[in-house]
């Protein structure tokens, strides 16, 4: 449900305001208004801007939050295995002597960790080069034996991509004639499609042959810049033993930072969110508006923390600062924030509204709605117990490995419901896994979704007319609550046209008798369509999508039965392979497969008869969000 909401005006003398919203923030209820109506334009009363002295404390503390997340992003997160106490945060007045503290720390830390961070990117750089060259370092690493390191001769390293023993043969004849045969090739396999290979030739030679290596596309080992003015040789095996280096290294640094973490990590973290809080109340200043002597604040509060806010203001100031609950407007109720309020079991299926819009204040939450009708649109979908016991023990699986992530762990709990539902359905249709329940004494208790359709079309079109009955239900009501009176008619009008094609329906389907409900609600369709018209207009004839609408529930049949027959399609695949192994693994692989289709298409359909069916007849969407004015929490 939508928490009723307070407008409050609190006003005092501008010198206590930095403790005003010290208390605001610590209260966390008041939804601060950027542009209350009765401010703007009025003599003598101007938006609160910070002072110099303000001002310079602000910039100062944008720059310590910077220097601090800098730090921060550096130190890996090392969790001490007891749970820390949260520390006590100090207030402004006593935060001079913290502040000190901080950049102390800041000063202390950011050379060292700056510096050894530097380190292991340098490191990191390093390796992901040698491992580059790995197997190619590995290769030539033999060849070094059989070389001479001399000033007149020129080494140069080569990856050579073939598998052709011509290409090496032709190679060597383009070295013979550049060189007049003096040159030795020392080749070594990297693995089946590429060797690696040490060509030695005399200095004089190097720029051609480089240029022809360059022209046969055959790659030259690069080699670091730190090493280039090295001999080759020399150069190469360093490299081999800064490759053994190198993770040891890494590793030395890094714990020196994990070390470095788990003494200083928390408390900056504390320090960051002191900083981030106070900012918060500084640049609160921009909802304030200020005459000479006095400011004042507007503002949302929840009802039932109107008293809780009054009476800590009246305590806390002595009745030097007041705060008192304002008349509402009409025009301004579409300005009230919304705040949504439902029982925990409900609560999950919020996340369903907030993808779309959060309703207006003063219309209708849909959530308890959506959380009674997804479950069981889906259950009447899936509608296999064995499917359903898969969905729940996955569903539960995610919500306890992955529950520290909000939609996670809103979604996980959704999808227990929707299991519930879909395995209730499974033992009503008698399905587990298709028919493989048989064996086991799982038959229809309610109907056998393969063969009565007809039953199936019925109560599809009757959940349906109930489904759209309560929407538009819910839209006279939202009408009245508005006092549009035009539009009471209209929506009343509009279910009495829905009622009267369902007693139509029921009628050509035999369900009572035919001649009575047909020809009654041939007239009562009548009589509502001219009532439509008369009140709403030519606009109000969107009112007749209602019962095109009625139609689309006819999916809950529809896409329920092809998953039952899928179902059925998998077992008889699986029985008609002569190898029982094969024939589980077909089956097993088409279960999968509409499992699959079984977990997202009743979802999304069901969505769909929310999103378009149900929420077209009642829901406004625009709702601003309630976000209150409070502290930033340590995670």
């Amino acid at each position: 449900m939508i928490q009723r909401m307070a407008k409050m005006r609190i006003v005092g003398p501008v010198t206590l305001l930095d403790q005003v919203t010290e208390l605001l923030q610590n209260l966390g209820v008041i939804h601060l208004e950027p542009s209350p109506g009765q401010i703007e334009g009025l003599p003598g009363i101007d938006r609160l801007a910070l002072d110099p002295d303000h001002q310079k404390r602000k910039s100062a503390l944008e720059k310590l939050r910077k220097d601090l997340h800098d730090l921060i992003v550096f130190l890996p997160d090392v969790r001490s295995p007891f749970p820390l106490p949260e520390p006590d945060h100090p207030s402004p007045r006593q935060g001079k002597h913290f502040l000190e503290e901080m950049k102390s720390a800041i000063d202390q830390l950011q050379p060292r960790v700056n510096g050894l961070s530097a380190q292991v990117r340098d490191c990191e750089e390093e390796q992901s080069l040698l491992f580059k060259y790995e197997r190619v370092l590995e290769a030539m690493a033999p060849l070094l034996q059989q070389i001479q390191e001399s000033r007149e001769l020129d080494f140069i390293g080569l990856v050579i991509e073939t598998e052709e023993e011509a290409v090496i043969e032709e190679l060597r004849g383009v070295l013979g004639e550049i060189t007049g045969n003096r040159f030795e090739l020392f080749l070594s396999r990297v693995d089946s499609k590429s060797l690696a290979g040490l060509l030695v030739i005399h200095r004089d030679f190097s720029a051609t042959v480089r240029e022809s290596l360059w022209q046969e596309n055959i790659n030259e080992l690069k080699l670091p810049s730190s090493l280039a003015d090295r001999p080759f040789g020399q150069a190469l095996k360093t490299l081999l033993t800064r490759r053994l280096e190198l993770p040891i290294q890494i590793e030395g640094l890094r714990e020196t930072l994990r070390q470095i973490s788990f003494q200083w990590r928390s408390s900056l973290l504390r320090f960051e969110i002191w900083v981030e809080n106070r900012l918060s109340q500084m640049e609160s200043v921009v909802y304030f508006y200020q005459t000479r002597f006095a400011f004042m604040v507007y503002g949302w509060v929840p009802e039932r923390k109107v008293f809780l806010l009054i009476h800590r203001v009246s305590r806390v100031f002595s009745g030097k600062i007041v705060a008192e609950r304002m008349k509402m407007n009409r025009e301004e109720i579409n300005q009230v924030p919304v705040a949504l309020e439902n029982p925990p079991l409900i609560r999950p299926f919020e996340t369903f509204i907030r993808s779309v819009s959060l309703p207006r204040y003063g219309s209708v939450d849909p959530t308890p709605f959506l959380a009674f009708f997804f479950p069981l649109f889906f259950g009447m979908i899936l509608g296999d117990a064995g499917y359903g016991i898969i969905l729940l023990a996955f569903s539960i699986y995610a919500g306890k490995k992955w529950g520290n992530l909000l939609l996670i762990q809103n979604l996980s709990a959704v999808f227990v419901f929707a299991s519930l539902s879909s395995i209730l359905f499974g033992f009503l249709y008698g399905e587990f896994f298709g028919e493989l329940g048989v064996p086991i004494g799982i038959h229809p208790i309610w109907i056998n979704r393969m063969e009565e359709f007809m039953v199936l079309i019925k109560i599809s079109l009757g959940l349906g007319g109930c489904h759209l009955f309560l929407g538009m239900a819910l839209g006279v009501m939202t009408a009245i609550r508005r006092r549009e009176a035009k539009e009471v008619w209209v929506k009343g009008a509009g279910m009495i046209l829905v009622a009267a094609v369902l007693m139509i329906l029921a009628g050509t389907l035999g369900v009572l008798s035919s001649f009575f409900l047909a020809r009654a609600g041939l007239i009562l369709a009548v009589a509502a369509f001219i009532v439509i018209l008369s009140f709403g207009g030519v606009r109000s004839l969107m009112e007749l999508h209602n019962i095109v609408n009625l139609l689309s529930y006819l999916r809950l049949m529809g896409i329920g039965t092809a998953s039952a027959a899928l179902a059925f399609a998998a077992n008889t695949v699986g029985r008609m392979s002569e190898n029982v192994i094969l024939g589980i693994l077909a089956g097993s692989i088409l279960h999968l497969i509409n499992l699959l289709f079984g977990i997202f298409s009743p979802a999304i359909q069901s969505l769909r008869l929310h999103y378009v069916e149900f929420f077209g007849n009642f829901f406004q969407p625009g709702g601003r969000e309630y976000r209150p004015f409070k502290k930033i929490k340590r995670v």
